[in-house]
């Protein structure tokens, strides 16, 4: 009995640590590797809620992010304007629509195509 008495009076176990966290980088994986000819990429011209500045928002690229902005660094150095990612999409400054889609048919992306009006 004073033996199974000393086994419970024995000093708990200490609890586990918590887990610790770890940074991740919010960086899109490359689950769809389609082929460039393959995507439906669409430009087009818009001035909603630019404050009467015309954008050309160019959408359907399923690249990676890294991709991404390298797609956007050439064509902001072929434009010869500014531009930024909104997510899964671009914006580039202007309404160069035609030039961008037949600079992105030039790089490969040959389903790229017009949109709006």
């Amino acid at each position: 009995l004073s033996a199974s008495l000393q086994a419970n009076n024995s000093p708990a176990p200490a609890p586990a640590p918590w887990p610790k966290k770890t940074t991740q980088t919010k960086t899109q994986a490359p689950a769809e590797r389609t082929s460039r000819s393959v995507q439906q990429v669409r430009v087009q011209a818009t001035r909603k809620g630019k404050g009467g500045k015309t954008v050309s928002e160019i959408t359907g690229l399923r690249e990676s992010n890294e991709d991404k902005k390298k797609i956007l660094k050439i064509l902001k150095a072929k434009c010869g304007v500014g531009g930024k990612t909104t997510g899964e999409d671009f914006e580039l400054q202007g309404g160069k629509v035609d030039f961008i889609v037949a600079e992105l048919i030039a790089l490969g992306y040959t389903n790229s195509k017009r949109s709006g009006g």
